[in-house]
């Protein structure tokens, strides 16, 4: 319910059975300040990226100033007005800007998925002083308003009142500002928690303008927003959950310099400003009470489903757990483990899933989960069956995780469940007291009962001789132990011998993918995919995108299709980008190849042998960088029909779609080629292609030449696959056709000069994290000086870590997953990585070390 209040709005938070103690008054919007942040120990330098929708207020402000385009951001108040900083409509030479282009709708500063309109008008406080920076605040007026009522990617952001600063407290930042003062600047949106410092405390360290209530400070050890961030919001959480922008980016001292704060405009002290220019308090275009009601009812049965479904899971975790306790197999085979494996995985980020609201993702999470199950439902039958060969303690022990995982996502889906109907009741209540009449609400599934678990008897035990009596076995005294059918395993010894072609020490990647698809495209992490490059070919003047993998020091492996037009023109130059995730080559490096050779029998119409090498001008030396690594070459033993593979691009997001700037990840299911051939034309060799299916995820166009790998039994990656054809793009039941390698073995070797490979990193370490000293040593075994290179593998992203090559000398930073550290020629030959940013319960990170390099 809402009534009048001081020119704001009052908004009492209804609950069944009452109001909450939660009353708070906004200016301008009923219902604004609605984002599912969900923000920890991410930064704008250095920066980490937002989510789709997270940030549904934010837009970015691009200013044409003396025939230049800036770049800055702002935030959604009504309809039609942003929110952003004076500054931006002026360079340092004062010149003022001429016109002001806004886009909003998505994270992409280059307007992918959203909106790009050129404002009405701009209007910058008339007191702003760019010498102190008094009055850094402006507003931009649309061409028209903005339809937010039915589009949750755009909402208004509440105006901060000034009991709605947390001094002391946390607030938000986002903006596609610089990754670090000076430095190179993202096209995703990108997002960071601050800590809000006192005036007082502000004052000790920065300038601040004449009027010190006008602004507000933070200040975080490492984080800061940055240029190109200016204009943007800084938001608090109220106590109903929703948001409030109580700072707009105004300026400071470099980026993240300890003990320099940053320093925003204070919104509330511009209230009356803000409401005399843009026309009063009203905002009539919120969202309306049946789209709220939508939205919950979508999200409920959306969370409903994925919650009945790890329900399920659990209870058929107790039938297998039952079945192995039944069954006599004790031999040791642990690929038997992969399935449980996928299954805790999946089940351990069902949580972040189903508190993120995000209906598209949920329906997701419950199709993989769904999938998972079935596979468990025919794993248990062959436990029950007879199945040799199982790892019995192994199995039980990952079963009794697996439950334990889905016992705790179960209770997280009941709970988001009872939020959600909270809120359902709330808006149901506004319904009732404007006189409205209820829309009914989907009936839910209700959650499956448990069922009793029977014992399965295996087919060597004898069935009960009388019916529903229980019959009671003593056990054999005299009977001699099962004889093993395979003998054990040699002390010291590994049962997972694994031969690669070119590179010893190649494959090592990593790759951390679950329900991820290129179509509609999930981000890779800087350094997963190291042997991942850019191929960009020209053809009759236009430049085309592919992609590609490292396999030798010179060489890179793709697809022939990828140096040919639609009219057979062929490539006249061929360009690779490598080093980075980004395709237009920031972060990494761009060269020209010396050559190019496509396979002599390609053929354009069957696609059969589409396979090509590029040659680089100058051998890579990867011995020192853990972003530039060689990808094994797999073998025909490698390939996993019916378990999973990883391609990884830059290719559309949909067939004849967009494409992103960032590297693209996808986890497929490999088919056999007899159910291939059922559904996808092939080349008349078809032991010369692999083929992959699944629902919903595939690769697309701009990923050809790009690899398709499987994991060993070593850890390590090989490439089984090069991306060649497909119907369109993630068409249900149409297979992507991928070339396979291990075909092309001796071709491979005799255009690249043989199988050696000289240049690999020789020799590989590890070195756990003590937890106790979040620090791991480093053994190196040569005297100094040293160069290192180090690979940081955490399942849970970046964090910082120091680094330094004695107890005595001062720790030096750094935030990447890879890279080399150099130690000085008198240095002790121990260097130490140091966690200095964690996180409670987070796994432990492996430090990979090639040593030394030089």
């Amino acid at each position: 319910m809402s009534n009048e209040f001081s020119g704001g709005l009052l908004c009492e938070i209804y609950t069944v059975g009452g109001t909450t103690p939660c009353s708070i008054t906004r200016e301008y919007c009923d219902g604004c300040g609605v984002a599912p942040i969900s923000v920890g120990s991410t930064k704008i330098v250095n920066g980490a990226v937002a989510s789709v929708g997270e940030y549904p207020y934010q837009v970015g402000v691009l200013p044409t100033i003396a025939g230049l385009e800036y770049r800055c951001g702002g935030s959604i108040i009504k309809e039609r007005w942003i929110l952003t900083a004076a500054h931006c409509f002026y360079d340092n030479s004062k010149n003022k800007a001429t016109s002001v282009d806004i886009i909003y709708g998505t994270i992409y500063i280059n307007g992918i998925g959203g909106t790009r309109v050129t404002a009405s008008r701009f209007i910058d406080h008339p007191g702003y002083d760019s010498s102190t920076y008094a009055n850094d605040i402006a507003l931009v007026e649309l061409p028209q308003s903005l339809n937010y009522a039915t589009d949750t990617k755009i909402q208004p952001i509440c105006l901060g009142l000034e009991e709605d600063i947390p001094f002391g407290g946390k607030a938000v930042a986002s903006g596609w500002g610089d990754l670090s003062f000076e430095g190179s600047s993202p096209d995703v949106l990108q997002e960071v928690e601050l800590d809000i410092i006192t005036i007082n405390e502000c004052q000790q360290k920065e300038s601040l303008p004449p009027d010190t209530n006008s602004v507000v400070c933070a200040l975080t050890l490492y984080k800061d927003t940055c240029q190109g961030d200016s204009g943007g919001p800084l938001v608090a959480k109220l106590c109903d959950g929703t948001w409030a922008q109580i700072g707009i980016v105004s300026y400071g001292f470099q980026c993240a310099v300890p003990g320099k704060p940053g320093v925003y405009t204070r919104v509330s002290a511009f209230a009356s400003w803000i409401s005399n220019n843009t026309g009063g308090s009203s905002c009539s275009s919120t969202l309306t009470l049946s789209a709220e009601l939508d939205n919950r009812a979508k999200e409920r049965e959306a969370v409903n489903e994925a919650k009945n479904e790890v329900v399920r899971i659990g209870q058929d975790l107790d039938g297998l757990e039952t079945t192995l306790n039944a069954t006599r197999g004790r031999r040791r085979r642990r690929r038997n483990l992969t399935l449980l494996q996928e299954l805790t995985t999946a089940l351990n980020k069902s949580a972040d899933v189903l508190l993120s609201r995000n209906v598209q993702r949920i329906n997701s999470l419950s199709s993989e989960l769904a999938a998972l199950r079935g596979r468990l439902v025919v794993f248990t039958a062959q436990v029950a069956a007879g199945a040799s060969g199982l790892d019995v303690p192994a199995l039980l022990a990952g079963v009794g995780s697996a439950k334990q995982t889905a016992q705790n996502a179960t209770k997280v889906a009941r709970q988001e469940l009872a939020e959600i109907e909270v809120e359902i009741q709330i808006i149901v209540a506004k319904f009732e007291n404007s006189g409205s009449t209820v829309p009914p609400l989907p009936s839910l599934e209700p959650e499956p009962t448990v069922k009793p678990v029977t014992p399965t008897t295996s087919p060597t035990t004898p069935p009960p001789t009388t019916p529903n009596v229980p019959t009671t076995i003593a056990p054999s005294t005299t009977a001699s132990p099962p004889t093993p059918t395979t003998a054990p395993p040699s002390p010291g010894t590994s049962t997972c011998s694994i031969t690669r072609e070119y590179c010893n020490g190649c494959g090592v990647a990593p790759i951390s993918v679950g329900s991820t698809k290129i179509v509609n495209g999930t981000v890779a992490s800087v350094g997963e995919y190291p042997y991942q490059v850019g191929v960009l070919p020209t053809i009759a003047g236009l430049e085309y995108r592919c992609g590609g993998s490292i396999i030798k020091e010179r060489w890179i492996l793709t697809a022939a299709h990828c140096f040919y037009d639609k009219s057979s023109n062929k490539a006249t130059s061929v360009d690779i980008i490598y080093g980075t995730i980004y395709i237009n080559g920031i972060g990494g490096t761009r060269v020209t190849a010396s050559r190019f050779i496509d396979h002599p029998g390609y053929n354009s119409s069957t696609k059969a042998n589409d396979i090509a090498l590029v040659e680089l001008p100058q051998p890579l030396n990867y011995t020192i960088d853990a972003k530039i690594q060689p990808i094994c070459l797999g073998l025909q033993e490698d390939i996993p029909f019916g378990g999973k593979a990883v391609a990884s691009g830059w290719g559309d997001l949909s067939f004849d779609g967009l494409s992103p700037n960032v590297l693209q990840e996808v986890e497929l299911d490999i088919i056999t080629i007899d159910e291939c051939q059922q559904k996808e034309s092939l080349p008349p060799d078809t032991n010369s292609v692999v083929c992959a299916l699944t629902l919903y995820k595939d690769t697309c166009q701009g990923d050809s030449g790009g690899p398709l790998v499987a994991k060993l039994c070593d850890g390590t990656w090989a490439q089984i696959g090069i991306v060649s054809y497909g119907f369109q793009c993630a068409v249900p039941d149409k297979p992507g056709v991928y070339t396979r390698v291990s075909a092309f073995a001796s071709w491979i070797s005799n255009n690249t000069g043989g199988s050696s490979c000289s240049s690999t990193l020789t020799t590989l370490q590890t070195a756990p994290l003590n937890t106790a000293k979040n620090t791991a040593y480093l053994p190196v075994t040569r005297p100094p000086p040293h160069t290192l290179a180090f690979l940081i593998l955490h399942p849970q992203g970046i964090f910082h870590y120091f680094y330094s090559w004695d107890e005595k000398e001062a720790l030096s930073e750094t935030s990447f997953s890879a890279g080399r550290i150099t130690s000085p020629t008198n240095a002790n030959p121990r260097p130490k990585l140091q966690r200095i940013a964690t996180r409670n319960s987070s796994p432990t990170p492996i430090f990979l070390t090639r040593s030394p390099a030089s």
